[in-house]
């Protein structure tokens, strides 16, 4: 994630994204919350997509990372914390977009 956002790589970070959304659901161990994931996730790339384009937003890819060296060293309340970090990046942008809707 990181050579992505260093690179603007966004199909790079598109498709690790993806695998480290399959690995949290695995991870879990919950089935409900697994599929509800499966089904929010797509859901958010699209309006992603739709509104902002291929875009890599540094402050939104290094959330990411945040929550990825979290989960990797077992630390729960860091991995909150990027979550909320990235929660709080995402509000932020629902109202703005750089691509214009039909």
């Amino acid at each position: 994630m990181k050579t992505a956002l260093r690179t603007q790589d966004f199909d790079a970070f598109a498709r690790l994204d993806a695998e480290f959304n399959r690995l949290c659901i695995a991870a879990c161990r919950n089935e409900l919350a697994g599929s509800m994931m499966q089904v929010i996730a797509p859901l958010n790339r699209r309006f992603w997509f739709t509104h902002h384009g291929r875009t890599l937003s540094k402050e939104g890819v290094e959330a990411h990372i945040e929550i990825a060296l979290a989960l990797s060293r077992g630390d729960a309340k860091a991995a909150l914390a990027g979550t909320e970090r990235l929660l709080r990046y995402v509000e932020s942008r629902v109202g703005q977009s750089s691509v214009t809707a039909c």
